[in-house]
């Protein structure tokens, strides 16, 4: 499997916004001038392709009750 179809599988997916600059460099590969995030890019999904796993899921709360525990914040957003 190939990186680029981690992406056609929409098994990476990139963010409406602030991914900008990489997709320019992915989609002008071999014509821009620069290409250094598609290098990264590139490491990165092959390393993701060798661990084969999910990656982890990261969650961040912005606490606006400091009565009540993140944790707390995290069960109830999640009805746990």
């Amino acid at each position: 499997m190939s990186v680029s179809n981690l992406i056609q599988s929409g098994k990476i997916l990139f963010p409406r916004q602030g991914a900008e600059e990489l997709i320019r460099q992915l989609v002008g590969f071999g014509v821009e001038r620069h290409d250094d995030l598609v290098d990264a890019f590139t490491i990165v999904g092959h390393r993701a392709i060798e661990k084969d796993r999910p990656s982890p899921a990261f969650f961040f709360f912005c606490n606006n009750n400091p009565q009540e525990s993140g944790l707390d914040q995290f069960r109830r957003r999640f009805g746990l």
